[in-house]
């Protein structure tokens, strides 16, 4: 499992962006990219799931809408965002552990989930949901 981790971020190097594609209107969640922080070469419209964390042994949406999902190669982060509700959350690739990819037994529809564990051994349990297979292969390409 740890080797979906690293290919997370094996993806080819980005397109350049320019600068008046841009946005520059402080929406949260959704920052212009910089020069360590490039958009994905991945067909974003693709990589959009329902978001959840494990809590309590439950798990817990994070959003009524889908999330997008984006790499950022260069810093080995990966976002998952939904604007209209201001969520984000930033992984660090290094700290992701067992992924794992199943299908969710009560609709079927393909997932990923993930544990990250913190310098200070603390551990959060978080999943994606995709709507289609393709979505789930290009996240752990």
């Amino acid at each position: 499992m740890l080797s979906l981790v690293k290919n997370l971020f094996g993806r080819p190097p980005p397109p350049d962006v320019k600068e008046e594609d841009a946005s520059d209107d402080g929406s949260p969640g959704q920052e212009a990219a910089t020069a360590g922080q490039a958009a994905t070469g991945c067909a974003l419209d693709l990589l959009k799931g329902d978001f959840f964390v494990l809590d309590g042994g439950e798990w817990t949406s994070l959003a009524d809408g889908l999330c997008s999902v984006t790499f950022d190669e260069a810093l080995g982060r990966m976002y998952v965002s939904q604007e209209d509700e201001e969520v984000e959350e930033v992984f660090n690739a290094k700290q992701m552990t067992n992924v794992q990819r199943y299908d969710d037994p009560d609709d079927g529809y393909p997932c990923v989930q993930w544990i990250v564990v913190t310098k200070s051994d603390n551990m959060s349990e978080w999943g994606l949901k995709f709507r289609n297979e393709e979505a789930v292969d290009e996240f752990v390409r």
